[in-house]
């Protein structure tokens, strides 16, 4: 388990050192290009879903059983928007299909994420541990994205934000994959 844990931590910090170098600079770049009544529908399909979402983990492990599927499909559907998005030329598309995109899937992984930390961390205490490590991580990751950002964001492509973010998308989910199939292992 001490592996797996980790791992868990090394992938926050790398995931959401990426997250905060390249999303919060593409929404700059983009956002004041997209229709504003797509932000209100955003908000509320999001919250629909996390409600969804989460009375279904509450009475079945439908989500968790299928979080390989989910992984898979998100990490497909950001590469396939990312490379339409550049060879289009249409980088404001990637914002909007990433608004959706992450009021349905990361709802979905979000509520998995949920049983993973129960079946990792199974008392008060390791959980306890485990969130104080996961803040320093996120925290260190977003003061070394604000760093990089100070001197590099000037000269870096909305494309080249773009294709980071899906990098960390699919980096985060095919940690998160390898821990579900290790926790397979230690059911067995």
């Amino acid at each position: 388990m001490k592996k797996i844990n980790q791992i868990y931590l090394a992938e926050i910090f790398i995931s959401n050192l990426l997250f905060s170098l390249s999303f919060q600079y593409i929404y700059i770049r983009t956002v004041g290009e997209i229709n504003s009544k797509i932000f209100p529908i955003v908000s509320v399909l999001s919250c629909l879903f996390s409600i969804i979402f989460t009375k279904v983990n509450k009475k079945s492990s439908i989500l968790f059983d299928n979080f390989i599927k989910l992984g898979i499909i998100e990490s497909l559907l950001y590469g396939a928007a990312a490379f339409y998005c550049i060879a289009s030329g249409k980088l404001i598309l990637f914002q909007i299909l990433s608004m959706f995109c992450c009021c349905i899937l990361k709802q979905a992984i979000g509520v998995c994420m949920i049983r993973f930390n129960e079946k990792i961390y199974q008392n008060p205490k390791d959980r306890c541990q485990y969130d104080n490590n996961v803040r320093i991580c996120c925290d260190a990751s977003v003061l070394a994205a604000s760093a990089l950002a100070f001197f590099l964001i000037d000269i870096i492509s909305t494309e080249v934000l773009i294709i980071v973010g899906t990098f960390a998308v699919i980096f985060d989910n095919l940690c998160v994959i390898y821990i579900k199939l290790k926790l397979k292992e230690f059911e067995k």
